[in-house]
């Protein structure tokens, strides 16, 4: 099955000046609240790239000494989103109840009264991207796909070799993306994968692994997943694989895989693009993803321990903490380890 594209609603163009429709100030004043209302996108669940930073213990976040500073945190610096934002990207609904807030007084109170109403029911602070853009935002940790971009592994690394009693934990995040850069770049000195090795993935499941998180995604690029196409060397030629492991990687990766679960509909939006799931028939048919199946398979065992090839792990109950006002399932899905691509062309198939 290939990935499907769904309908995308093409920008509105700009809204009339208030001289320009003259008899609006002339509707009854519950009309005109109407037409406010009307003009505030639902949002939608949207992705966020963003560069993950270890705050080490005894620091502040300009790396002076800090001696109240007496855990080990990590910060989430946002990043810029490529293109303009979708109708019902976050950013495009938060911009619009800007500009309501300023045009007169009853889209003044329209847009107050959504600011209550759309506000992230699990907030999730990303700080501005540096002092030239401090505007920090809260994302909901519940519904919108945090991003990291390449650089994670090594503030993870570190996180991994220090104790878990000197870790302040970040809140709890239920959708968790890794950016895959593409096969053609500097590996490590040692032939390591410079997208993932074992240290850096655990650092990252001891930060959002064993509480809340419910899928761990890879975003591919649509050019890397054509690049991708190939067929899967033999185990015992996989270069990204241990040799003193079985080499079932692959194959233990589609077994597991839900396919009821895999959607042709747009999952995230995220400026100009769009995120759609990858079948597992086209993973099947991509032996460059190598490494993107390897980490997600490590990361699907570690998170379920008692998981064996071949039989269906038990539900799992997920400790929350700061979600535990949600109640869930008696049924809760199983934590999948899934691949998502980006789109920029929504007229595009694959």
């Amino acid at each position: 099955m290939g990935v499907d594209v769904g309908l995308s609603i093409s920008p509105l163009p700009p809204p009339l000046a208030m001289g320009g429709f003259t008899f609006f100030l002339h509707l009854p004043l519950e009309l005109q609240d109407k037409v406010w209302e009307a003009a505030i996108p639902p949002p939608a669940p949207t992705a966020f790239h963003a560069r993950l930073v270890r705050q080490p213990m005894g620091r502040a976040e300009d790396g002076s000494i800090d001696s109240y500073n007496v855990k080990d945190r990590v910060i989430l610096y946002r990043l810029p989103a490529t293109g303009h934002p979708d109708l019902a990207d976050r950013d495009c609904v938060m911009a619009t109840l800007s500009s309501m807030l300023v045009t007169c007084r009853r889209s003044h109170a329209v847009a107050t009264r959504a600011y209550r109403s759309i506000k992230p029911t699990h907030p999730f602070l990303l700080r501005g991207q540096d002092s030239l853009n401090p505007y920090h935002m809260e994302i909901d940790a519940a519904d919108d796909l945090l991003i990291l971009d390449t650089g994670w592994q090594w503030p993870c690394r570190l996180i991994s070799t220090s104790s878990v009693f000197r870790l302040q934990l970040p809140t709890p995040l239920r959708l968790l993306a890794l950016a895959w850069p593409g096969p053609n770049r500097i590996r490590a000195s040692d032939g390591r994968s410079a997208f993932y090795y074992s240290e850096a993935l655990n650092g990252l499941l001891t930060l959002w692994g064993s509480r809340a998180l419910r899928t761990l995604y890879v975003v591919v690029d649509p050019v890397h997943l054509r690049d991708a196409e190939k067929p899967w060397p033999a185990p015992a030629d996989r270069p990204w694989t241990n040799p003193s492991e079985n080499n079932t990687i692959l194959e233990d990766y589609l077994a597991s895989y839900d396919t009821a679960s895999c959607s042709q509909t747009v999952l995230f939006r995220g400026g100009a693009r769009r995120y759609f799931e990858v079948s597992a028939e086209q993973v099947a048919r991509s032996g460059g993803l190598g490494e993107v199946i390897e980490l997600l398979e490590s990361a699907r065992k570690r998170l379920n321990p008692l998981l064996t090839r071949g039989v269906d792990p038990p539900s799992q109950e997920h400790v929350n903490q700061a979600m535990e006002s949600e109640q869930l399932p008696s049924r809760e899905k199983k934590k999948k380890v899934l691949v998502v691509f980006p789109h920029a062309d929504s007229h595009w198939l694959y």
